[in-house]
C-alpha cells in the first residue's frame, strides 16, 4: 500500500504576522445580554463603520422627508417586516405629503397588503372630499376620513375570511375543502398575521398635520423657538401591553379571563394591543378551532398556536380603532415630525428613559443634526449631511447622549450590532422617517 506524504513548509515570520492581522479584528460579544452567547463579531474602525452602516441602511429622501430602514441580519430566510411609505400626493389645491411606518409581525402578508392599500384608500377618500368641498375641508373631517380608512380596511381583511368560510359551516367543513379554498384564495393569509401602522398627512400649506396611530410605534414632534434649543413631545400613546390604559381597557372588556394580559402581551402572545389583521384574535372562537390550525405553516407552529388558542374565550382581543391627532404648525417655528417603529426604542443606547424623555432625546438629536446641516453647513458626527432619519438611527445606536460623539464604546457597539454572526435576527426591524416643516429646514 502506497503512502503519500505532503510536506507543508513552515510559514515565514511575515506570513505568520499577516495571518494574525487577518483575524485581529475578530472578537466575541454577548450583545449586552449577560449569560448569552458569546457570538463572533468584527470590531470596525472608521471609515469601515460608516461604510458598513450605509450598506445596511436602506435610505430614501424626497422633498423634506428622509427615511431609513435597518435590519443587519442578512440571512436568506429573514427579511425585514417593516415597510416605509413616503408619498407626495398631487391633489386639488396643491401637493399633500403622506408618510407611514408599518411594522409587520409573524410574516409579510398583512404588512404588504396594508402598506399598499391603506395609502390608496386614504388618498381616494381625501380627493373626493376636496373636490366636493372645493378644497375647504375642516380638519375634523380629515381626521374622520383617516379613522374610517383604517377601520374599514381591517374590516375588509376579516370579512374576507368570513365570506369564504361562513361561521355556520366551519364545524362540518372538510379539510380538503379548506385546502381547496385556500389554494384559490391565498389572500386569506393576509388575515393570519398583522401589522401596526403609524402615518402622517400634511396639507400643501404645511400648517396642518394629522397623525394616525394603530400600535406601538412612536410619533415625535420636535420644534425650536430660537433655532438652538429643541423640544420634543410624543404625540401618541403606545398601544401595547406596557400601557396601563390599554391593559385596563382589555381587562375591562374581558373581566373573567385571568390570562387576557400575560407577560405584557395579549394572551401572552402579541405585544401590540391594536393592529391590522390577527383575525384569529378578533373573529369568533370557532375560527381558531376549525380554520386557523390549517393556516399556521409560515407564521406560527401548530404546537404554539394550540397553546395560545386554548386561552381564547371571548374575541375580539385586538382592536383596529386608531388614535388620530391634529397638530397646528406655526409657519415661523422650525419643526419636524419623527415616525419610528418600536425597533428604534429597542436599540436606543440610552436605556430606561420614560416615553417623554425618549421623545425629548430624539428631538434634540435631530435638532442638533438640523443645525449642523442647515445653519452651519457642517457635517454631523455621523457623517450624513442629507438623511436625518439615518442620523437619528446612528446616534441612538452608538451614543447614550445626543451631546456626545460615539466614542470607543459606541463604535464597539455599532460594530457588534452590524457584524455579529448569528443564525437568527438579533435586533428588531427598525424604520424611521423625519419630515421637516420649516422652509429653512
Amino acid at each position: 500500500m502506497s503512502h503519500f506524504v505532503i510536506s507543508i513548509p513552515s510559514s515565514t515570520e511575515e506570513e505568520h504576522q499577516l495571518a494574525l492581522d487577518e483575524v485581529s479584528h475578530f472578537s466575541k460579544t454577548d450583545l449586552g445580554r449577560p449569560g448569552a452567547g458569546p457570538w463572533t463579531c468584527r470590531l470596525l474602525d472608521e471609515p469601515a463603520i460608516t461604510h458598513t452602516f450605509d450598506q445596511l441602511s436602506h435610505k430614501y429622501s424626497f422633498g423634506k422627508t428622509d427615511s431609513v430602514t435597518f435590519q443587519p441580519c442578512s440571512l436568506d430566510f429573514w427579511h425585514s417586516q417593516d415597510r416605509v411609505v413616503v408619498s407626495p400626493w398631487n391633489l386639488p389645491g396643491g401637493p399633500w405629503q403622506f408618510n407611514a411606518v408599518f411594522d409587520g409581525h409573524l410574516n409579510n402578508h398583512t404588512v404588504n397588503y396594508v402598506s399598499q392599500h391603506l395609502p390608496l384608500k386614504i388618498r381616494t377618500a381625501l380627493e373626493q372630499e376636496l373636490n366636493a368641498q372645493d378644497g375647504n375641508v375642516h380638519p375634523d373631517r380629515i381626521s374622520q376620513i383617516l379613522r374610517d380608512a383604517v377601520i374599514s380596511l381591517d374590516e375588509c381583511i376579516c370579512a374576507r375570511v368570513q365570506q369564504l368560510f361562513p361561521l355556520e359551516t366551519l364545524e362540518t367543513l372538510p379539510q380538503k375543502t379548506i385546502r381547496e379554498v385556500l389554494s384559490k384564495h391565498p389572500e386569506v393569509l393576509v388575515a393570519t398575521c398583522g401589522t401596526t401602522a403609524l402615518l402622517s398627512l400634511s396639507d400643501p400649506s404645511e400648517r396642518h398635520l394629522w397623525v394616525v396611530n394603530l400600535g406601538d410605534s412612536y410619533a415625535v414632534f420636535g420644534e425650536s423657538t430660537d433655532n438652538i434649543y429643541w423640544t420634543g413631545r410624543l404625540l401618541n400613546p403606545l398601544h401595547d401591553g406596557h400601557s396601563e390604559a390599554e391593559v385596563d381597557r382589555i381587562r375591562n372588556e374581558h373581566p373573567f379571563e385571568s390570562e387576557v394580559i400575560k407577560d405584557n402581551r395579549v394572551l401572552g402572545f402579541l405585544e401590540p394591543t391594536r393592529a391590522f389583521g390577527n383575525a384569529w384574535l378578533k373573529l369568533p372562537v370557532a375560527y381558531s378551532t376549525y380554520l386557523f390550525p390549517h393556516l399556521v405553516k409560515d407564521w406560527i407552529s401548530p404546537t404554539r398556536f394550540g397553546g395560545y388558542s386554548t386561552r381564547l374565550k371571548s374575541p375580539p382581543y385586538i382592536s383596529a380603532q386608531p388614535d388620530v391627532f391634529y397638530v397646528s404648525i406655526s409657519p415661523s417655528t422650525p419643526s419636524f415630525l419623527v415616525l419610528a417603529s418600536d425597533g428604534l426604542a429597542a436599540v436606543d443606547r440610552a436605556h430606561d428613559l420614560s416615553l417623554s424623555d425618549r421623545a425629548s432625546r430624539w428631538a434634540r438629536i435631530v435638532g442638533r443634526c438640523v443645525q449642523k446641516k442647515v445653519f452651519t453647513g457642517g457635517a454631523t458626527h455621523v457623517n450624513d449631511n442629507e438623511n436625518l432619519a439615518a442620523a437619528l438611527l446612528r446616534v441612538t445606536l452608538g451614543s447614550s447622549s445626543e451631546h456626545e460623539e460615539e466614542g470607543e464604546e459606541g463604535r464597539k457597539r455599532l460594530s457588534e450590532l452590524m457584524t455579529v454572526e448569528m443564525d437568527r435576527p438579533w435586533m428588531d426591524d427598525t424604520s424611521v422617517t423625519v419630515q421637516r416643516f420649516f422652509h429653512g429646514l
